[in-house]
Protein backbone atom coordinates (compact mmCIF):
# COMPACT_ATOMS: atom_id res chain seq x y z
CA UNK A 1 0.00 0.00 0.00
CA UNK A 2 1.36 3.43 -0.87
CA UNK A 3 -0.02 6.78 0.27
CA UNK A 4 0.06 9.47 -2.39
CA UNK A 5 1.91 12.58 -1.23
CA UNK A 6 0.73 16.09 -2.01
CA UNK A 7 2.50 19.43 -1.61
CA UNK A 8 -0.01 20.52 1.05
CA UNK A 9 0.31 17.32 3.09
CA UNK A 10 3.83 15.98 2.47
CA UNK A 11 3.79 13.81 5.63
CA UNK A 12 0.31 12.39 4.90
CA UNK A 13 -0.72 13.43 8.41
CA UNK A 14 -4.29 12.45 9.20
CA UNK A 15 -4.56 9.79 6.50
CA UNK A 16 -6.95 7.01 7.49
CA UNK A 17 -6.00 3.49 6.44
CA UNK A 18 -8.39 0.54 6.56
CA UNK A 19 -7.10 -2.94 5.73
CA UNK A 20 -10.01 -5.33 5.10
CA UNK A 21 -9.22 -9.04 5.25
CA UNK A 22 -10.99 -11.82 3.29
CA UNK A 23 -12.86 -13.02 6.41
CA UNK A 24 -14.48 -9.60 6.84
CA UNK A 25 -12.34 -8.39 9.75
CA UNK A 26 -10.40 -5.18 9.42
CA UNK A 27 -7.50 -3.21 10.85
CA UNK A 28 -7.59 0.57 11.11
CA UNK A 29 -4.81 3.15 11.47
CA UNK A 30 -4.91 6.95 11.47
CA UNK A 31 -1.47 8.10 10.37
CA UNK A 32 0.35 10.71 12.46
CA UNK A 33 4.08 11.16 12.98
CA UNK A 34 3.69 12.59 16.47
CA UNK A 35 2.75 10.96 19.76
CA UNK A 36 3.14 13.69 22.36
CA UNK A 37 5.08 16.71 23.49
CA UNK A 38 8.46 16.83 21.69
CA UNK A 39 8.01 13.25 20.44
CA UNK A 40 7.83 11.83 16.94
CA UNK A 41 7.66 8.38 15.40
CA UNK A 42 8.74 6.95 12.08
CA UNK A 43 6.35 7.60 9.20
CA UNK A 44 5.89 3.89 8.39
CA UNK A 45 2.65 2.02 9.08
CA UNK A 46 2.89 -1.70 9.81
CA UNK A 47 -0.11 -4.04 9.81
CA UNK A 48 0.80 -7.40 11.23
Amino acid sequence: MTIKLTANNALTVGSKLVLTLPDGTFQYHEHNTYRGYMSTVEGIVHFG
